[in-house]
């Protein structure tokens, strides 16, 4: 990852992954830990990220609905689902997001998974 200053007072990421060249500025975090949530929400708020945090997978369904992003952090384990749902979801999209599964019950199963599925490597 590269960092480049694409506007005054805000900070982009430039990401190569092979000959494909994406910019980030929109991020989705979901999230049910509040403390996580609002600690990632803080810190690239701070680079001047557009950032929306949310806590279930309903309500990031209802975002990503409404709303394109460039990448998404994501947690393996919801109250209401499992992350891994999202990356289905975004599977059927013309443009992907770049998805960053996160867990404290990792598991090489899911590691896996989550790659086949589209996961960012």
């Amino acid at each position: 990852m590269a960092r480049t200053n694409a506007r005054p007072g805000r900070e982009q990421v430039t990401v190569a992954d092979g000959s494909e060249h994406m910019s980030l500025e929109k991020i989705l975090i979901v999230e049910d830990n509040e403390v996580i949530r609002r600690a990632l929400e803080m810190q690239l708020q701070r680079r001047k990220f557009d950032v929306v945090g949310v806590s279930t997978l309903a309500v990031a369904q209802d975002h990503l609905g409404k709303d394109n992003f460039d990448l998404v952090f994501v947690d393996v384990r919801l109250p209401d689902g499992e992350g891994t749902d999202i990356l289905r979801i975004l599977q059927n999209r013309s443009v992907k997001p770049l998805v960053v599964m996160m867990t404290g019950h990792a598991s090489i199963e899911s590691a896996v998974a989550c790659m086949r599925d589209g996961a960012f490597d």
